[in-house]
């Protein structure tokens, strides 16, 4: 993913040097008010994987440089930006157990596929 070009420079290595956050591996690490964008940034082996979200439907938005954040929304592409994020929810997660988290969205998706295929079957025995 290409990030938001702005004034030339990407707006991730804008930020880094405007806020000094060079040591950031992970979590939020841009925030362009005015534009309502921000940039999170997550690492993987040794490549750093870039994500921007538009703020604009949950703003007024209170970042926190270094946080993690869950989002959810939409995907969308817009100028200078291969796909972007339009936020619907944009929550700081920092102290949540990741894990636990993740195998609570596992088991909420296995209840509501099984809960699907019990529908389908009730629909199916119906006719």
């Amino acid at each position: 993913m290409r990030p938001i070009i702005f004034n030339g420079k990407s707006s991730l290595e804008h930020c880094r040097k405007e806020f000094q956050y060079e040591h950031l591996a992970g979590g939020l690490t841009c925030y362009e008010q005015d534009m309502s964008r921000a940039t999170l940034t997550a690492q993987h082996a040794s490549k750093e994987h870039h994500v921007v979200i538009n703020t604009s439907l949950v703003e007024p938005f209170h970042p926190i440089i270094g946080a993690q954040y869950l989002v959810l929304g939409e995907t969308d592409s817009t100028d200078g930006v291969d796909m972007m994020v339009r936020a619907r929810v944009l929550n700081c997660i920092d102290g949540v157990n990741i894990p636990r988290l993740q195998k609570a969205i596992t088991e909420q998706r296995r209840f509501f596929k099984e809960r699907e295929s019990h529908r389908d079957d009730a629909v199916h025995n119906a006719t």
